[in-house]
Formats: C-alpha cells, sequence, structure tokens
C-alpha cells in the first residue's frame, strides 16, 4: 500500500517554488525551484511506523542532490536528468525508517551544485 503525497497538498518556503501544472498531461508539480534555500515539506500521519521506500516523479536537465528528512531520520540522494522541466521520470530516492504519527517529510537542495528540478508527487512504499 502506497502513500501519496501530492505537490498540490506539499507547502513549499517561500523564494524559489511553486506548484504549477506542466508536461502533456498538466499534472500539478512543484517547479521553479532554484532557490537552493527553499525547500519542500508534506504533513504525513502514519498509523504504523516502519521502513519504507521514498519514491518521486522529477524532471530537469541537471543531476542535483537533495536531502531527504523526516523527524531524526534523513538521506542524501543524486537525481538522474530527465532532458526537459515537462519530461517527468519515475525516481527512487531511497529508504526510510519512519515513526508511527504525524511528522513532516522534507525535501531540501543540497546547495553546492543545485540545479532547478520539478517534483509532482513523493510516495512511500512499506518496506516488505
Amino acid at each position: 500500500r502506497f502513500i501519496i503525497m501530492k505537490a498540490a497538498d506539499s507547502s513549499p518556503t517561500a523564494g524559489g517554488t511553486m506548484v504549477e501544472s506542466r508536461g502533456e498531461d498538466k499534472q500539478f508539480n512543484i517547479g521553479g525551484w532554484t532557490a537552493p534555500d527553499s525547500w519542500i515539506d508534506w504533513r504525513i500521519k502514519l498509523n504504523e511506523g516502519g521502513r519504507f521506500t521514498v519514491q518521486t516523479e522529477i524532471a530537469g536537465f541537471g543531476t542535483p542532490r537533495l536531502r531527504v528528512t523526516c523527524g531524526n531520520a534523513a538521506f542524501e540522494t543524486k537525481l538522474p536528468k530527465t532532458g526537459a522541466y515537462g519530461e517527468f521520470a519515475p525516481v527512487t530516492l531511497g529508504e526510510i525508517e519512519l515513526p508511527a504519527g504525524t511528522t513532516n517529510l522534507a525535501l531540501r537542495p543540497v546547495k553546492e551544485g543545485w540545479l532547478p528540478i520539478n517534483i509532482r508527487r513523493i510516495m512511500l512504499r512499506p518496506v516488505e
């Protein structure tokens, strides 16, 4: 069972991020993410804690690094380029241990070498 967090349900910080629609299917995404000091987060509620695979759909020209945080858990990952801001591709970011209850899951740029990306959604899938 997946937990899906859509772009329209996110809380982007001011300065370089916005919710927009892009791509052939005009789905909402977080775009204009030019400022390495800005981040995006989602408020999530988990009935049961556990280990989750974090997946997303991204689009962009570069290969920046992204930090995924939730509570005390965090990891960094390098993103692949897709060739265009409207050309989205599924990407597995990594795995993270999450507690039961309500918390925030955040995506933060790694400032050094940051390049703009667009993100459609974040999906959490329990690791079997």
